[in-house]
C-alpha cells in the first residue's frame, strides 16, 4: 500500500500535543470536554481499534452535541468546505476562482417562495433558510445542539484544548491572498449540506440541456428529410435508448416488448450554450469528485426467511471516492434509540444503518424531478411575474461582489440559468420547495418496525432513494418515496388515435428535454403517495435494487407506458448490477448469511462483457481473414478463453496482481492473470469500438459549430448510452435479437458482416494502444494487467484547486464497468494513464436483525475517521475496503466496551458560567 508522503514541516504545523492519560477505568482519555452548557449528564465516546466512535448519552440532545464535536474533531475542513459549497460561499475560503461556482449554486438553490414575514431571515430566498423556518421546535433544538458541539470544538481549536488541532488543509490554503477562518456552525449549515447531497443525487439540469442540444442537432442533420425517414435520427434514437440493457425491474416482471415507437423531432429552441450557471454546476460536481462521463451506482437488498434465518439488509452506495471519505462511520446510543451506520459529516442523522429494531439502506431512484423551460425573446421573453433576488458574495482577499443582473426567479418555472439571443432558460427542481430530509432520517433512525420506517420516509421529498428495510419481526419493505412532479395535462402525451410518439409530436414536448415556458407544461402537483411504488414482504422474500427500472416502465422503450400522469423517469441504470445481484441472491432457497451479502457486494463478474463479447467473437469470426492478416488472433483468443463456459474466471475482472500496488508483482494464479488480461483488453476495446462505429455517422451532425464525435457525445451523455447500443448491436451479431430492436437494424437485422470491418479496426486500435510504450510496451497479451491501469484514487476536496498534497493512492482495484462491485471509469479516460476509478462504494454495510437489541452488523468505508495523517485511524479502512473485507462491528454495550481502546468524555457545566463564545483561529 502506498500513499503520498506529507512534508514533515506540514505535519509539525498541524500536529497537536495530544497527551492521553489513563482514566479510572483504565482506558486512555483523549479529551475531557468540561463545562458543557445544557448537557444533561456525562457523555462518553468510546473509540475502537479502527477509530470508530461509539457515543453513549442520556438524551438525544446530548448525543447530538457530542456528535457535532466528534464530527468536527475528525472532519472539520470537510464540513466547512461542504457547507460553503452548499450555501454558495466557497469564494470566502478559496478566493475569486470559486465565485462562479457560488453564483451557480445560489441560483439553482433559489427557493420558490421566501421566508415568511415575521420569522428570522424573513424575505430570504435561500432554500436552507426557508427550510429552517419550517422546522418543528424539537428538531430545531436537536440540530442546534449539534451546532453547539461543532462550535465547542472551534473554541477548543482556538485554545488548543483537548488536543484540538487545525486541519492541515487550512495550512495548505494559507498562501492564498487574504485570510480565512471557519465561522460558527449554524442549523442552516446542516440543512444546506443535506440539500446539496439531495441535489447531487437528483438534479438533471445538464442532462436535459445536453439531450435537447443533441436531439436538435441530429434533427438538423436530416435537412429536408423527415426524421421518421432519416437514418441519422434513427441512430440518435438508438444511442439514447430508454430501455435498460437487461429486462430486470425491482418490483414487477417486465412487460412484453412493444416495438419501436415512432420518431419525431423535438420542437425546442436553438441549442443552449455558454451558460455560466451550467458551467458552474458542472465545475462544482467536478470539485466534489463527480467526474464527467463517469457513472457511479449503488446496490442494496433485503431478504427474509426462509432465504435467511432473520430479516437482513445490505447496502453499498457508490459516490465519489474522496479523502476523507464522504461518509462517517459511527454508533450513537441515547435514551430513545441505539443507531449505527454512516452519515454525512455536518448532520446528526444516519441515512444508512440500523437500530435495535430496523435496518435500512438506500440507492438513488432516478425520478425526473428537474425541468428546463425556455422563453423565446421573440415571444416576449420572461413573464412579468419574475422576481429579482439580489445576493452579495464575500470573496477572500477581495471586496464583496453583488453581480448584475441579479438572480431572476420566475415563479413556477424556477430561476434563470441561461440566456442567449433567442431565449431565456430556467430550471425548476423539487429541491426548490421546502422539505425536510434530515427530519425524515431522524424519524427513520427511531423506527421500530418496517411499517414505521415506511411511514418515516413519507416525509422524504427530495433526492429520491430506493429505501429498503428489514426488521426484527422478520419483515422486509421497500419505499422509493419522493416528490415526483405531474406536468400539466396536454403538455406531452399521445394524440387520440395516434401511436405513441416517444420523441414528441408536433406541438408537444418531452420532460427530459427543455420545455416551453408558455404555461402549457407547469407542474400541477406531485404524484400521490398511493400511486408511488412500494412493497412489503413480496412473494420472492427478497427485494434487490441497483438504480434500475422500478416498475418495468422502460422495458418497451417508452417512458410514458404507465400514462403521462404516472411518468417517473426516462433513464435509469443499465440493469446489469441488479440482474447479477438477483442471480446471486436466487441461487439457493435458504441459508443466506451476511457472508453471502459481503461476497455479492464484492462480485466482479461482468454481465456487460457477457452481453458484448459473444458478438465480438462473431464479428471476428466473420472477418477471420482480416484478423489473421493483422496479427490480432492472440487478442481474439484471449477474449475467447475469457468467454469459455469451462473457464472458472469467466468474465471476471480481477487486478491480476498479488497486492494493491499497481506496480507490484503479478498474481501467481495463471487463470486470475488471464482474466485480468482479458478484462484489460475488453475495457480498452469498448470506447475504441464505440468510436469506430459512431465517429463516421456522427460527423454529419454539427454541434456548437463543429462536427460531433464520439468523445463529445460520451462527455455529454456518459458511457451507459453507448453501452446499451453496443450490447444490442452485439446481440444481433451473435445471432439474437434484442427485446426492443434497434431502429438502424430493422431492415438489415445487423448481420455480423455489416459491422465487422469497423470492429476489427477497433481491435487493431486497442492492440496498438496496449502494445505501445504509452500503455504496457509489450505486444504480449499476458503483460496487459488490468490492475496496473485500473486504479482507485482518493482525491481531496482541494484537488480541483490544484492542491494534490492530500490525495491518497492510487491503488490497483478489481471490478469493471457495471459490475456489482461498481468500478466504473469514464469511457473518455482510456489513455495510457487512464482507467481511473473515481467513484465506488462509500460504505459496504450489512445487518442481520435477529431480535430487539440483538443485531449483527458489519461495515467498511473507503477511508477512516480522522482527517489527520498522523492519526492511527487515518485512511486505515482502505486496505479492508480494497480487499472487500467484512468489517465486523461491535454493537451491544458489552461489545463496545470490550472493543474500546480510548475514550472522549463530555461533562456538564456546573454553576452559572455563561456559554463560551466561539472563537476561530485568525488568519488561517
Amino acid at each position: 500500500m502506498t500513499r503520498r508522503a506529507f512534508p514533515a514541516l506540514l505535519i509539525l504545523l498541524v500536529a497537536a500535543a495530544c497527551q492521553s492519560k489513563a482514566t479510572p477505568s483504565g482506558l486512555p482519555l483523549v479529551g475531557q470536554v468540561s463545562g458543557v452548557p445544557g448537557l444533561g449528564a456525562e457523555v462518553n465516546v468510546y473509540y475502537d481499534s479502527l477509530g470508530v466512535p461509539h457515543i453513549t448519552a442520556g438524551s438525544d440532545d446530548d448525543a447530538s452535541y457530542a456528535t457535532g464535536y466528534v464530527h468536527a474533531r475528525d472532519r472539520l475542513f470537510q464540513m466547512d468546505f461542504m457547507r460553503r459549497a452548499a450555501r454558495g460561499t466557497l469564494a470566502e475560503m478559496l478566493g475569486p476562482a470559486a465565485l462562479s461556482t457560488d453564483v451557480s449554486i445560489r441560483t439553482v438553490f433559489t427557493a420558490q417562495a421566501p421566508v415568511a414575514a415575521g420569522l428570522p431571515d424573513a424575505g430570504s430566498y435561500r432554500i436552507e433558510n426557508v427550510i429552517t423556518s419550517t422546522l418543528p421546535a424539537s428538531f430545531r433544538t436537536y440540530l442546534q445542539r449539534y451546532a453547539d458541539g461543532v462550535n465547542r470544538y472551534l473554541v477548543d481549536m482556538a485554545t488548543g484544548a483537548n488536543g484540538a488541532r487545525v486541519p492541515p488543509e487550512y495550512v495548505a490554503l494559507a498562501s492564498l491572498p487574504g485570510t480565512y477562518a471557519p465561522t460558527p456552525w449554524t442549523i442552516q449549515d446542516s440543512i444546506a449540506i443535506g440539500r446539496l447531497q439531495s441535489w447531487l443525487l437528483s438534479e438533471t439540469l445538464t442532462d436535459e440541456v445536453n439531450y435537447g442540444r443533441l436531439a436538435q442537432s441530429f434533427a438538423a442533420a436530416c435537412g429536408a428529410t423527415p426524421v421518421t425517414q432519416c437514418p441519422i435520427f434513427a441512430l440518435f434514437a438508438d444511442v439514447t435508448r430508454f430501455v435498460p440493457a437487461t429486462r430486470t425491474s425491482i418490483l414487477q416482471p417486465p412487460p412484453a416488448a412493444v416495438g419501436i415507437p415512432s420518431l419525431q423531432a423535438l420542437p425546442a429552441p436553438a441549442p443552449l450554450e455558454g451558460s455560466e450557471v451550467i458551467r458552474g454546476v458542472r465545475a462544482l460536481r467536478e470539485m466534489l469528485g463527480l467526474k464527467a462521463g463517469e457513472s457511479a451506482g449503488s446496490n442494496n437488498w433485503v431478504m427474509r426467511s426462509p432465504l435467511t434465518g432473520h430479516a437482513s439488509v445490505a447496502n453499498d452506495p457508490h459516490l465519489a471516492l474522496q479523502n476523507p471519505s464522504v461518509f462517517y462511520l459511527a454508533q450513537v446510543t441515547s435514551d430513545t434509540h441505539n443507531v449505527g451506520g454512516v452519515g454525512f459529516p455536518g448532520a446528526p442523522v444516519f441515512p444508512i444503518g440500523h437500530n435495535d429494531h430496523v435496518g435500512w439502506g438506500d440507492t438513488v431512484a432516478y425520478y425526473d424531478v428537474t425541468d428546463v423551460y425556455y422563453f423565446p425573446v421573440a415571444a416576449g421573453g420572461l413573464p412579468a411575474t419574475r422576481v429579482p433576488v439580489i445576493e452579495t458574495y464575500q470573496v477572500r482577499g477581495g471586496a464583496p461582489v453583488t453581480p448584475s443582473p441579479p438572480i431572476i426567479l420566475v415563479p413556477e418555472y424556477g430561476p434563470v440559468v441561461a440566456a442567449d439571443a433567442s431565449a431565456y432558460y430556467t430550471a425548476r427542481w423539487t429541491g426548490q420547495d421546502p422539505t425536510n430530509e434530515l427530519l425524515a432520517f431522524f424519524q427513520l433512525n427511531l423506527a421500530k418496525s418496517v411499517d414505521e420506517a415506511i411511514l418515516a420516509v413519507k416525509t422524504f421529498g427530495v433526492g429520491a432513494q430506493n429505501f429498503v428495510f428489514a426488521d426484527v419481526n422478520g419483515d422486509i419493505g421497500y419505499s422509493p418515496h419522493a416528490l415526483v412532479p405531474i406536468r400539466k395535462s396536454g403538455c406531452f402525451g399521445t394524440p387520440a388515435g395516434s401511436p405513441r410518439l416517444v420523441y414528441g409530436s408536433p406541438g408537444r414536448v418531452v420532460p427530459w428535454a427543455p420545455m416551453p415556458g408558455d404555461g402549457s407544461c407547469t407542474w400541477t402537483g406531485y404524484i400521490a403517495d398511493a400511486a408511488l411504488p412500494q412493497a412489503k414482504n413480496p412473494a420472492a422474500n427478497r427485494i434487490v435494487t441497483a438504480n434500475n427500472d422500478i416498475t418495468g416502465q422502460l422495458m418497451g422503450n417508452d417512458p410514458f407506458s404507465a400514462g403521462a400522469d404516472l411518468y417517473l423517469y426516462a433513464y435509469t441504470d443499465l440493469g446489469y448490477r441488479a440482474a447479477r445481484a438477483t442471480t446471486l441472491l436466487s441461487a439457493k432457497t435458504s441459508g443466506y448469511t451476511l457472508d453471502d451479502f459481503t461476497a455479492t457486494q464484492a462480485d466482479d463478474y461482468s454481465l456487460f462483457a457477457a452481453d458484448v463479447v459473444p458478438g465480438l467473437l462473431a464479428w471476428f469470426q466473420s472477418a477471420s481473414g482480416q484478423v489473421t492478416a493483422q496479427g490480432l488472433q492472440p487478442a481474439v483468443d484471449l477474449l475467447a478463453h475469457w468467454a469459455s463456459a469451462t473457464n472458472t474466471r469467466r468474465y471476471t475482472t480481477p487486478t491480476g496482481l498479488a497486492s494493491t500496488d499497481p506496480a507490484g508483482a503479478r498474481s501467481s494464479d495463471a487463470e486470475v492473470v488471464a482474466a485480468s488480461n482479458a478484462s484489460m483488453l475488453f475495457h480498452a476495446l469498448v470506447p475504441r469500438l464505440a468510436a469506430r462505429l459512431l465517429d463516421g455517422p456522427f460527423a454529419s451532425v454539427q454541434l456548437g459549430g463543429r462536427p460531433l464525435d464520439t468523445r463529445t457525445f460520451l462527455a455529454m451523455t456518459g458511457g451507459q448510452t453507448a453501452a446499451k447500443y453496443l450490447a444490442a448491436l452485439s446481440q444481433y451479431a451473435a445471432g439474437g435479437t434484442p427485446a426492443v430492436p434497434l431502429n438502424t437494424c430493422l431492415q438489415s437485422q445487423c448481420p455480423a458482416s455489416l459491422y465487422a470491418p469497423a470492429v476489427v479496426a477497433a481491435l487493431a486500435d486497442t492492440v496498438d494502444f496496449l502494445s505501445s510504450a504509452e500503455a504496457f510496451g509489450s505486444a504480449s497479451p499476458s503483460d496487459w494487467i488490468w490492475g496496473r491501469k485500473h486504479r482507485a484514487t482518493f482525491d481531496s476536496l482541494l484537488d480541483s484547486a490544484g492542491v494534490s498534497l492530500f490525495n491518497y493512492g492510487p491503488f490497483a482495484n478489481d471490478g469493471g464497468l457495471y459490475t456489482v462491485d461498481v468500478a466504473n471509469f469514464s469511457w473518455n479516460d482510456d489513455g495510457g494513464n487512464g482507467f481511473f476509478q473515481h467513484a465506488g462504494a462509500n460504505v459496504r454495510i450489512a445487518s442481520e436483525m435477529i431480535a430487539p437489541g440483538n443485531v449483527v452488523w458489519r461495515a467498511v468505508v473507503p477511508g477512516g475517521g480522522p482527517d489527520f495523517v498522523q492519526e492511527p485511524g487515518y485512511e486505515n479502512q482502505v486496505p479492508l475496503w480494497l480487499s472487500n473485507a467484512p468489517g465486523v462491528q461491535p454493537w451491544t454495550a458489552a461489545e463496545v466496551q470490550a472493543a474500546a481502546v480510548d475514550r472522549l468524555v463530555f461533562l456538564p457545566r456546573t454553576g452559572e458560567v455563561q456559554p463560551a463564545t466561539v472563537r476561530s483561529p485568525a488568519g488561517i
